[in-house]
């Protein structure tokens, strides 16, 4: 359903492998999968089995199915996943829905879990040196007019 590249948890300066963080269905919710990407031995590049995972339940937002505008892109995919250090954030396009997670040692800690009320188009994450951590914009669709578009964005502060 959608799926991103991400840092992995203390990562400093060296070299790294990326992580695979990737969305699938199950029934009727959401699972958040992450899954390491390493190195075969045929200097090709293999994956590992789910390191950990995270459960959107979709059950408190059945009555959101925001209608799509037209999109010369086409609605997929279905999720958005962005990454931005080890602040990962997952948009499920028609529903309006942004679920935060921090990537620690431990998992997938859930940041915060917002319906922004439109479909959502686009979005793109970055440093906020005002605010002071990650933060993701928001391109949406209005509701009333679908031919016109709303600016959004969410700020992720680092708790450190």
């Amino acid at each position: 359903m959608g799926a991103c590249l991400c840092c992995p948890p203390g990562v400093g300066y060296e070299a790294w492998m990326p992580l695979l963080l990737f969305v699938v269905e199950s029934e009727s919710d959401l699972v958040v999968c992450v899954s390491a990407v390493t190195e075969g031995a045929d200097i090709s590049i293999a994956l590992t089995e789910v390191m950990t995972d995270a459960l959107i339940e979709l059950a408190p937002y059945k009555d959101f199915d925001f209608t799509p505008p037209t999109l010369s892109m086409g609605t997929w995919p279905e999720v958005l996943c962005c990454s931005l250090g080890s602040t990962i954030v997952i948009i499920v396009r028609r529903k309006g829905l942004v679920v935060a997670y921090e990537l620690a040692d431990t998992g997938l800690e859930l940041i915060a879990e917002e319906n922004v009320g439109h479909y959502v188009v686009d979005a793109v994450m970055r440093y906020s040196a005002v605010e002071g951590g990650a933060e993701i914009v928001l391109l949406m669709s209005d509701s009333e007019n679908p031919r016109d578009g709303r600016v959004g964005t969410f700020c992720f502060r680092s708790a450190v």
